[in-house]
């Protein structure tokens, strides 16, 4: 990601018949935003207001900021995005794997909790699992099958890397950030469960 997708004047286009009101609200989010050092309460107290659909892209840099992905140094915005991508393929490739090959002292039907075979049919069993709920979640922000992979993915990675197992109600808040913010984003949040933190602030930031 380039820096121009920073470049906080393109991030609330297409404004048009909004409120004066909001329109302001818009200006002194960007205020902030162009500071070297984002004044984490006084966006708080802004988002507090509320954002429409019209500022969907301001509200993604919202979202990474207040949740802790990106600093509040905006210098090292791109930096981090970079990072976590890198990390993300690195977890996706120890993670999610093919079948085993055949071997002596393993088969497909072993029970033995240090078998390939045995954590590989786990594997496909919680993918399973996990699959059932993704593909009837948010039908109209995730319709295409691209989404849903990438959440179901997501999800497993979540269960694997934090040796917990799938309930319901992860898919929908880990959709709800999808929607909201972009995948690397998500990743990096949702599969890092043990270092989450939210904010206190209103929902209607969503």
């Amino acid at each position: 990601m380039q820096n121009q997708d920073f470049d906080i004047e393109s991030l609330s286009q297409n404004l048009e018949g909004i409120s004066n009101d909001y329109q302001q609200l818009i200006k002194d989010v960007q205020n902030i935003l162009r500071n070297e050092i984002v004044d984490e309460d006084g966006l708080i107290k802004l988002c507090q207001q509320g954002f429409t659909n019209q500022t969907s892209r301001l509200r993604g840099i919202i979202w990474r900021l207040l949740l802790g992905y990106f600093p509040l140094n905006r210098k090292y915005w791109t930096q981090v995005i970079i990072k976590n991508k890198d990390n993300y393929e690195k977890i996706k490739k120890e993670n999610i794997k093919k079948a085993p090959p055949q071997k002596k002292n393993d088969h497909p039907l072993s029970r033995n909790t240090d078998s390939d075979w045995n954590n590989h049919f786990q594997d496909q069993q919680l993918w399973s699992k996990i699959q059932k709920d993704v593909i009837r979640t948010r039908a109209k922000e995730l319709g295409k099958e691209e989404y849903r992979e990438m959440l179901n993915r997501i999800l497993f990675l979540c269960c694997k890397l934090n040796k917990m197992d799938y309930v319901q109600g992860m898919n929908e808040f880990a959709a709800l950030m999808q929607c909201q913010i972009d995948l690397v984003f998500i990743c990096v949040q949702v599969i890092q469960m043990r270092n989450y933190r939210m904010r206190v602030m209103h929902f209607t930031v969503l």
